[in-house]
């Protein structure tokens, strides 16, 4: 059987299920922003969208629908057709009642994270260790600035 986070990577696929939805309640599991319309309608959950640098690698540009057409663009195309979807998934999402979501700009997190982690803490609404969250950002680890 396949685990949450390799069955997450392929939500919205053609011929994917989302029956393992189920038995991820209480876990987090990662999907990309436009997999989110896929999630089933009738079960609660809670979203961090983590506002990415504008300048991404490509392996998370291949991951946007535009941009997985694999069209000629220029770089600059590239980011405003990323930032472009982002903003279109963050709109869409913000009128999800079975999505509430917190919002978290992803340099702040790297740069200053004492308060985007006690506002994912308050948001989850779970006691989380704020100071075991804030040991497990590494900027070194940080490898796709924008």
């Amino acid at each position: 059987m396949k685990s949450c986070p390799e069955r997450s990577r392929r939500i919205g696929a053609e011929g994917q299920t989302t029956g393992w939805v189920a038995g991820a309640q209480g876990k987090a599991v990662k999907v990309i922003a436009y997999q989110l319309r896929f999630l089933p309608p009738e079960f609660a959950y809670r979203v961090g969208l983590y506002a990415p640098p504008h300048r991404r690698n490509t392996r998370v540009q291949r991951q946007v629908p535009t941009l997985a057409r694999g069209l000629p663009l220029s770089e600059r195309e590239k980011i405003l057709a990323y930032k472009t979807e982002y903003v279109m998934y963050e709109a869409w999402l913000m009128k999800q009642k079975h999505l509430p979501a917190l919002f978290v700009n992803y340099n702040d997190l790297i740069a200053n994270p004492a308060a985007p982690v006690a506002r994912i803490r308050d948001f989850l609404g779970l006691p989380l260790d704020a100071g075991a969250m804030l040991a497990a950002i590494d900027p070194a680890l940080y490898r796709n600035r924008g």
